[in-house]
């Protein structure tokens, strides 16, 4: 609960909370990347304050604060947050309670859910489970990843009185991919070991044939044998290759392909006109209780709520 003294705002998810540090702070820093997965802020808080959310929401988030100290409450933890450790918050995990002191300036980067996912599995090439992307609460500045990514987050925000190069996608696009692939990098996970394993080996011909193709086309009615006939290789060269570098069978890359196109209609469609049953035929899903479950896998909630949600 709010301190004797600090200005409280409350609000359903931590998504609000930028409106309502408007209210809280001054000097506010404000800079969207393309549509709005990535954005970076910093605020200087004028009083103590104190914002609690019942849920974080949809997206990550990392408080890192330049000046002064914050105190948070969150999934079951209680952390202070100073310039020589960031805080980080996963999607959907609860309820967020934070205390800023007065004179605080934080450094704020939000990030959707959706395109930290779609980096991890394209640095990794393969099938990542959403619970494999469950941060750790906390982002110590004694890391070197974790200082170099601060640093590129903070030469980016500078751009903000230049708004014409952070709305040309040739610019805007390799810096978003930059954050997010540095998060992922700095930040610890499950997934972690694997990621810094990622940058060995190129894949050979036949594999990178046969992702373009399943990216190109996930539509069609693709089997093994096709694939490794579109690819110019063997069935059992390619699904060696497959295993080999990327741990995985053809199949299953493409089922993490045809998911992955599913969330992105969820997302786009209106519930009123569309069903779930709708969007899993479109992309071969012929039980639908199956990719409703390989769907909360991959991305942490039902292909419902997404639907409704967006």
């Amino acid at each position: 609960m709010p301190e004797a003294g600090e200005r409280f705002v409350h609000t359903s998810t931590l998504e609000e909370t930028g409106s309502a540090a408007v209210h809280l702070s001054s000097n506010q820093r404000y800079v969207a990347l393309g549509d709005d997965r990535v954005t970076l802020g910093a605020y200087t808080f004028l009083s103590d304050s104190a914002i609690k959310s019942d849920d974080v929401g949809s997206h990550y988030y990392v408080h890192l604060p330049l000046r002064g100290a914050m105190y948070s409450s969150y999934s079951g933890a209680a952390v202070t947050l100073t310039p020589e450790v960031a805080g980080v918050y996963r999607p959907m995990s609860g309820a967020f309670l934070g205390h800023w002191k007065a004179g605080s300036r934080v450094l704020c980067v939000r990030l959707s859910a959706d395109i930290v996912h779609e980096a991890a599995q394209e640095i990794t090439g393969s099938h990542v489970p959403y619970e494999a992307l469950r941060t750790e609460l906390t982002l110590p500045m004694s890391h070197p990843k974790s200082r170099a990514w601060v640093g590129l987050i903070s030469s980016i925000e500078k751009l903000k009185p230049a708004p014409e190069m952070l709305s040309n996608p040739l610019i805007y696009r390799p810096l978003a991919e930059s954050i997010v692939n540095g998060f992922l990098f700095a930040a610890r996970h499950e997934l972690s070991d694997s990621l810094n394993k990622s940058t060995g080996p190129a894949r050979p011909n036949i594999v990178r044939a046969a992702m373009d193709i399943m990216e190109s086309e996930p539509g069609r009615p693709w089997t093994v044998s096709s694939l490794a006939e579109h690819s110019g290789a063997s069935v059992r060269s390619l699904q060696e290759a497959f295993r080999k570098h990327l741990d995985a069978s053809p199949m299953t890359y493409l089922r993490t392909v045809r998911l992955r196109r599913a969330h992105e209609d969820l997302r786009a469609s209106n519930r009123f006109t569309t069903t779930v049953a709708d969007i899993a035929k479109r992309w071969g899903f012929a039980h639908l209780g199956r990719f409703a479950a390989s769907y909360r896998s991959m991305y942490g909630e039902t292909p419902l709520r997404t639907l409704i949600r967006e």
